[in-house]
């Protein structure tokens, strides 16, 4: 029979809309706080009139709501202002100033806006690297400009190809030498512009000599363009909007600061929460992988800003101390990668446990935890941060020690409160066997939460001591220390072998000489006079992949032509050179205004192209109504011959390569899986220390608990060939990450698969998931193979053999992984993640499927562990069941659970990729035959049933 409750019958009445909605684009008229407006007497009415007139006039007068002054948008106001003002005083002081004697003024503009950064100390960092790498080059081009120049211009034409292939290749490998592109224009402009200055054949234009000194001048214009650079910055330093990099370090320490309290603070909502307030436990989760996420982004910018907090010294900044901020950026990191085991045990169930919560034995053991360690991580947390909040005021002295001993105490108190929970739970599961195995995995995951939260105290406190040392052991550094430094540096950096070996960089540099060769002929060969710009594209358009050099070809083209129509734009329409200027000052900062984060070259250079088409190549006179024509043509010139290189002569695709090492990555992984599971087996097996160092151990482990989980662990490394199994899975996600930006924007020509955008991004996503586990899973495996060797033969942990367990996991996992990747081997021939005419869609999307296997894998591991965990429990005592033994094992366990989880997930982004294949007509017919053949037929997914027998 079925009960109906009264108050189900009854209607509810409908509510009113929580937002007034235009019917444009739906966006509200009135904000949340205006809302409360509505409920006056007038509010009907008003808003019917706002209705109405949305209805007549919306489509004409679309507003997006002003959401306020945002940080993007300041961001863009300062790039944008700070071109600008670049812009207009490189042309002020080289064209309008009358000079003769510095040339292209559009030179020194595109180095000062490529040099132009956020920051004074970025911005001074890339100007001196270009100055200390200009000398060299234009010493060696004016020598050879000097030779060229002895020759009529018959040999200039014939040799000049020749020097520019030697020269651009020697710029190229030479390691010393940093920002290519820029070192090659200006070798190119060097050596071709004297030979281009020379053709009269069209426009007109008068020959001209430029003279044996014209590198010198090219140089000059250079430094001129940068000085102004980092001269707009020193101009803002004292004022309240400087843009020191002591500054904003300052300001994103703080940030940093208050991330990591929040993300501890929502660790012990967690931890106060679970079995008390289910729900509140829940929402915690959202902040701690909130701020584990917003956190590591803070720490890449900080690490990213530390050089030029150094190098802002020789402007008198010194606030920060430099050696005391790397300490602390690197204790950041260390501290982020326990964030990950925190995120893991908190973001993530294992398979099997989302009911817990309504099983009143799991419910029973996480209060008994609240219970013990919300107070006690309440201390902790406030401590922590107290503590925190001291060191990183870098602007005061603090005492390091007292501050350290408080947090010691703690972390006592916190250690002991997290092995008084366990005991408790303990006791509560002595006569319950059905409860010890529901609740392994809880407890497990407990433990883990345990050692990240442990783990990440403990870095600051490592960071705190070495820095209270080396105060005590500082010295003033002399200047003959200083001047020692410095030719240390300089020696390392002559040092340097060329990377001719480096099959990258070689390709790089021969089809980088091979392209400027060719572009050498529109100078070589007398056709116009501004045939320099082919060459000049070339070497601005190189890049090491075939995707970024792609789509720096279609922004290189699509500013010269938006430049080139606002320069015939505004030589039609304005005859004053002042109001000229003025103009193309706005422009350049409209551009900046409007550019895309992610493609910011085709703004920036539309920006400083309009000076160029103005004022002409090298000299500053050129009638723009028949040179800005020209100019587009000479540059799709350029990017037609470099793509012709590119993809015809020197062909390599790094859409290829993510197809490759997307597959290879589990092949590596593989290797590395058996590898470690040969360590587990053998740990068991170890022989036996003496009794003394078995006692000593004891004592260390008794002192501090955790003491091999940091100390213990460092003093052991890897096998050889886990660590080099480690090495080439690592070395295979690097290359995947890194060609998988080029190698979504490549061109689609028909001939390879379009990569799918979601899939292959969710792929690196759960590759690098899976990196962090293997890692924890590697250093959980050293503490266990430290803890065995001194444990003797009659201790009571061997009997329950779980190195055999873990090992028994792990070689299951990989040999799954190896029958996975044999079908993968039939359905891939060519070890490439796309199509190929001898496989169909369907059989692809049967050899993926068996990566849903470690759903159960995952299911039996922990089975396993359930079925052992009682007899861990009460077999025995000692110091096998130190709190250090019991995390390095619960963490083991946890990674190898979440390594077959990643895998799985894995399988699952494979089938959104497939889902991208496109199906061919021959596969529809194949099976169209089959089932008009006579008899039944039966399309096949899964094991036939000869394999099920």
């Amino acid at each position: 029979a079925l009960c109906f409750c009264p108050t189900m019958t009854t209607r509810r009445p409908p509510r009113p809309p929580r937002w007034d909605r235009r019917e444009s684009d739906g966006a509200a008229w009135l904000d949340a706080a205006a809302l409360a407006v509505q409920q006056d007497h007038a509010a009907p009415q008003i808003a019917r009139k706002r209705r109405r007139f949305s209805a007549t006039f919306s489509p004409l007068l679309n507003r997006e709501p002003f959401p306020g002054v945002t940080a993007d948008l300041r961001r863009r106001l300062a790039a944008a202002g700070r071109t600008a003002t670049v812009n207009f005083a490189i042309f002020a002081a080289l064209v309008f100033s009358g000079q003769k004697s510095l040339p292209a003024a559009w030179v020194g503009n595109v180095l000062a806006v490529t040099a132009l950064k956020d920051t004074l100390g970025e911005t001074f960092l890339f100007a001196r690297s270009i100055v200390l790498s200009m000398v060299p080059v234009s010493v060696s081009c004016c020598a050879v400009g000097y030779i060229l120049g002895r020759f009529d211009d018959l040999w200039y034409s014939i040799l000049l190809p020749g020097v520019v292939l030697v020269g651009s290749l020697i710029v190229v490998l030479c390691p010393q030498l940093p920002n290519k592109n820029l070192m090659l224009v200006i070798l190119y402009l060097t050596v071709a512009s004297p030979l281009s200055s020379k053709e009269t054949v069209y426009l007109d234009a008068p020959s001209k000599d430029l003279g044996a000194w014209f590198s010198v001048r090219l140089a000059g214009t250079c430094v001129v363009g940068l000085s102004i650079a980092v001269m707009l910055h020193l101009s803002l330093k004292f004022t309240p909007n400087s843009t020191t990099a002591h500054r904003m370090t300052d300001r994103l320490i703080w940030r940093l600061r208050f991330e990591t309290e929040q993300l501890l603070r929502a660790v012990l909502q967690y931890t106060q929460n679970i079995g008390v307030a289910t729900l509140t436990a829940r929402k915690s989760r959202t902040m701690i992988e909130f701020y584990i996420c917003s956190r590591g982004k803070t720490i890449s910018k900080i690490e990213q800003l530390a050089d030029a907090v150094k190098a802002e010294r020789v402007f008198g900044e010194a606030s920060i101390d430099c050696t005391k901020l790397k300490k602390f950026i690197e204790c950041a990191k260390k501290q982020q990668r326990h964030t990950e085991m925190i995120r893991q045990a908190t973001a993530e169930e294992f398979l099997g446990e989302e009911y817990t919560s309504h099983n009143e034995n799991v419910k029973s053991i996480k209060t008994k935890i609240s219970t013990n360690l919300g107070f006690a991580l309440d201390c902790l947390v406030a401590e922590f941060c107290r503590c925190e909040r001291d060191f990183l005021d870098f602007r005061h002295t603090s005492a390091h020690q007292d501050c350290s001993s408080g947090l010691a105490q703690c972390m006592d108190l916190y250690r002991q409160k997290m092995k008084a929970a366990i005991e408790e739970a303990e006791q509560m599961l002595d006569e319950n066997e059905e409860a010890r195995r529901q609740t392994a995995g809880p407890l497990v995951r407990s433990r883990v939460v345990f050692l990240g939260v442990s783990s990440f105290v403990r870095e600051f406190q490592d960071l705190t001591a070495a820095t209270s040392s080396d105060k005590m052991e500082a010295k003033v550094p002399g200047r003959s220390t200083n001047l020692t430094a410095l030719m240390s540096q300089l020696k390392s950096q002559m040092t340097l072998s060329w990377p001719w070996k480096n099959v990258a960089k070689r390709r790089l540099a021969v089809k980088t000489s091979v392209g400027l060769c060719v572009a050498s002929l529109w100078v070589s060969i007398p056709y116009y006079p501004s045939g320099i710009w082919p060459g000049i594209t070339v070497a601005s358009i190189s890049l090491s992949t075939s995707g970024a050099s792609y789509v720096k070809s279609l922004d290189r083209l699509w500013g010269t032509l938006v430049a080139a129509a606002f320069s015939l734009l505004l030589t039609s329409a304005v005859e004053s050179e002042i109001a000229t200027l003025l103009l193309m000052t706005v422009f350049a900062f409209a551009s900046i205004m409007v550019s895309n984060p992610d493609r910011e070259y085709a703004s920036r250079y539309a920006a400083t192209s309009v000076g160029s088409i103005l004022y002409g190549s090298v000299e500053n006179n050129m009638d723009v109504r028949q040179y800005a024509p020209l100019r587009v043509m000479l540059i799709f010139v350029g990017v037609a011959i470099f793509l012709f290189v590119e993809l015809v002569i020197f062909p390599r695709s790094s859409r290829t390569v993510v197809q490759a090492k997307s597959l290879e990555f589990f092949e590596h992984l593989e290797v590395c899986l058996t590898d470690c599971s040969n360590l587990l087996s053998t740990i068991g097996s170890q022989p036996e220390v003496t009794a003394e160092d078995s006692d000593a151990f004891r004592d260390q482990i008794t002192a501090n608990p955790l003491w091999m989980l940091k100390e213990g662990q460092d003093s052991v490394d890897l096998a050889g060939s886990l660590s080099e199994s480690v090495k080439a899975v690592k070395e295979t996600f690097s290359a995947f990450k890194i060609e998988l930006g080029p190698g979504l924007v490549e061109p689609v020509l028909g001939l390879n698969v379009r990569l799918d955008r979601a899939g292959y991004e969710r792929l690196l996503q759960e590759q690098r998931n899976c990196l962090v586990r293997l890692d924890h899973l590697l250093d959980m495996t050293l503490s266990l193979n430290r803890y065995y060797k001194f444990f003797p033969r009659s201790h009571p942990i061997r009997y329950l053999d779980w190195p055999t367990l873990l090992s028994t996991g792990v070689v299951e996992m990989a040999h799954h992984l190896s029958a996975t990747l044999d079908r993968l081997r039939e359905v891939f021939p060519n070890g490439l993640l796309r199509p190929s005419r001898s496989t169909t869609v369907l059989s692809m999307a049967e050899a993926v499927s068996t990566f849903r296997f470690y759903e159960e894998h995952r299911l039996t591991i922990l089975k396993m562990v359930e079925n052992r965990y009682g007899d861990y429990i009460f077999s025995g005592s000692g110091d096998a069941y130190t709190p250090g033994f019991r995390v390095t094992l619960a963490l083991a366990i946890s990674s190898i659970i979440g390594v077959a989880q990643s895998l799985q997930k894995c399988g699952m982004c494979l089938e959104k990729i497939l889902q991208s294949f496109p199906t061919e007509d021959a596969e529809y017919l194949r099976v169209k035959d089959q089932s008009l053949t006579p008899g039944d037929v039966s399309i096949q997914f899964g094991s036939t049933s000869s394999e099920r027998e």
